[in-house]
């Protein structure tokens, strides 16, 4: 039965995946000309991208306060040596609604771009170039994704030809294009090349991407939050030992599946919700107080069962004599089903090596490549436990089952605990005091429905006093939950005001990065959030005394891009940097490339000061 249904939930999330990839395609359409149809080896040729929009839709672009919808974006794939110098586009008009002003294209555009042929390209054979775009079209009420991608020959030869049939149509499109100053066009060329390196500006391209989401999903296990879980899932191998070898890998196999549901899950949420223009990266559902809230519970309560304040099985218990063994072993499968979904939502506050990478690329790729990274990450996650359950002998080094297991199941129940004081302070920040005292409230309800449950519905006692029992544990378990509800819904005002940091750091303003680039100032950029456990472990190392006093030498100034609650200007800067999550360092020199260094996910004191030691000896000092 559980079979079916996870290969019906499969079928479905597939389904719905395919559906919303599929996008605009037949609304919005592309054609690609080029203005010479044969161009000398070393000179540059100029193509023209011509989009037909629908008179009820339009494009929105990227300016500072207007709608965050996402703009078209051009993804280039070149013949070898070929590169972007330009992409020219028209100038955009106001788009008005009720509540917000933004610029973006109503009417059919055409956007040129420039493009440098190698000096050794072959004479007298045809280059293929590609092109696609993806847009977001939308009207008053809705947008749309959609994509297309078009592909044409040129010629290389010793002599040019001109194409006399789209001369007008180069004509008329430069004409719409304003004269650019210089500083203009180095910001559009700059623009281009980071454009046209999209599909290919990761370095090993999908391959590469899927180990290293295999290799980021093993190193999940680690994490604090994901330890009380996978413990018990061990201990859970150590308890079968001697059972049939298939029972333990059938738990294993269910285990796996259900860590591989929950990443399914949430990468269809990711890749729907960007498609649809929402500003959304890896950890977004930690965003939401109400998430946060939730998962509080669900680990308030698990640590609870693990000081024995009642116990999961004693509800089942008591139908063994009357539904046989084959129902009880069929909970258990379902109950390792779902020890891997929580475990992938604990885990999913967290990152390390190879993760950062490898989601920021899965997310700029067509859907089913996305898709396979994805998986890789949760077989990743999945993959020591499917190894312990299909070789139980790798668990002789385990201690046999004892007395020591249960002190063990405690000492977890406190690790869990402190995961929930840390989502109890991660909430306040997300909404404020008053919140999170209603949140607290609401556990207390639930923590007493819970000793209710364990004191008098068990097995043992009278079926009056089970039943009472089990109607007050639910009651009280609604309480408790319309507790959580309610508080994730209360946001005081003071949590929308500006955060004040210790320790000399400041709010991330782009803006401000540019300016003091220009001034020749060294600005580091710790993008973070308070639900990255990691993040917290590096700003720690990075509130060091001999860090700080090396920034402080070389004039750094320190600013903080914090991401516990949504903000689309800070998940389009990680989108830029090739990133679809935190952490993410950024070291800017001061100098005029303007290009940052960018720091490991996983901070040391030797990575930061070899970074600091790459500045200009002395840095600018600033008020």
């Amino acid at each position: 039965m559980y079979r079916r249904i996870i290969g019906l939930l499969f079928v479905f999330v597939v389904c719905i995946f395919l559906q919303a990839a599929t996008g605009t395609k037949e609304s919005v359409s592309l054609s690609v000309f080029t203005e010479q149809s044969a161009v000398r080896p070393g000179e540059s040729v100029w193509v023209a991208l011509h989009l037909d929009v629908p008179e009820s839709y339009h494009f929105y672009l990227n300016n500072p306060g207007s709608d965050p919808k996402a703009p078209p974006q051009l993804e280039w794939s070149l013949p070898d040596g070929f590169k972007v110098l330009a992409v020219d586009w028209p100038p955009p008009g106001r788009i008005e609604s009720e509540d917000m002003v933004s610029y973006g294209y109503e009417k059919p555009l055409t956007i040129l771009a420039n493009l440098q042929v190698p000096a050794n390209a072959v004479l007298n054979k045809k280059s293929t170039i590609k092109v696609g775009i993806r847009w977001l079209a939308c009207t008053e009420e809705m947008c749309v994704p959609g994509s297309e991608t078009k592909s044409l020959d040129l010629s290389i030869a010793n002599e040019v030809v001109w194409n006399s049939k789209t001369q007008t149509l180069f004509l008329n499109s430069r004409e719409a294009i304003p004269a650019k100053e210089p500083d203009d066009v180095a910001m559009l060329d700059e623009e281009a090349h980071l454009v046209s390196n999209t599909t290919n500006g990761f370095e090993g391209g999908v391959i590469l991407a899927i180990a290293m989401a295999f290799l980021g999903g093993m190193i999940l296990n680690l994490m604090p939050c994901v330890l009380p879980v996978i413990s018990f899932k061990i201990l859970s191998f150590v308890n079968m030992a001697g059972q049939n070898r298939s029972t333990t890998l059938r738990h294993g196999l269910f285990f796996a599946m259900g860590v591989l549901v929950s990443f399914w899950v949430l990468a269809i949420l990711l890749l729907v919700l960007q498609a649809y223009g929402n500003a959304v990266g890896w950890g977004f559902q930690l965003q939401e107080p109400l998430f946060v809230g939730i998962l509080a519970s669900v680990l308030l309560i698990f640590s609870l069962s693990l000081f024995g304040v009642f116990e999961f099985g004693a509800f089942f218990a008591s139908w063994v004599g009357t539904h046989g063994a084959s129902n009880i072993k069929q909970e258990g499968l379902f109950s390792s089903f779902c020890s891997g979904i929580l475990a992938t939502a604990v885990a999913t506050p967290c990152t390390g090596p190879f993760l950062g990478s490898a989601i920021g690329f899965a997310v700029t790729l067509p859907s089913l490549q996305a898709l396979a990274i994805f998986t890789s990450l949760g077989l990743g996650m999945a993959f020591p436990y499917l190894l312990l359950s299909a070789f139980p002998q790798l668990l002789r080094f385990m201690p046999k089952p004892g007395a020591w297991m249960e002190s063990f199941k405690q000492l977890m129940g406190f690790v869990m605990l402190a995961s929930v004081i840390w989502l109890i302070w991660v909430f306040g920040f997300q909404t404020g005091e008053t919140a999170q005292v209603l949140l607290l409230i609401g556990f207390f309800v639930m923590a007493l429905a819970c000793w209710i449950y364990g004191r008098w519905a068990a097995p043992h006692r009278s079926n009056v006093s089970r039943w009472v029992s089990l109607v007050l544990t639910l009651v009280l378990l609604v309480t408790g939950g319309q507790c959580v509800v309610t508080a994730s819904q209360t946001v005081s005002a003071a949590t929308n005001a500006t955060e004040a940091h210790a320790g000399g750091w400041v709010n991330f303003d782009p803006d401000k990065v540019i300016a003091l680039q220009e001034q020749g100032v060294p600005v580091f950029v710790d993008f973070t959030a308070k639900w990255c456990l990691i993040c917290q472990t590096n700003h720690l190392l990075l509130s060091t005394d001999d860090i700080s006093k090396e920034m402080e030498a070389r004039g750094v100034v320190k600013m903080k891009a914090d991401w516990t609650k949504s903000d689309p200007m800070i998940t389009e800067y990680l989108k830029q940097h090739g990133r679809n999550g935190v952490p993410l360092y950024l070291l800017f020199k001061g100098t005029k490339e303007g290009k940052p260094h960018i720091l490991p996910q996983v901070l040391t004191k030797e990575s930061v000061m070899t970074a600091l030691n790459q500045l200009p000896s002395e840095g600018a000092k600033v008020n």
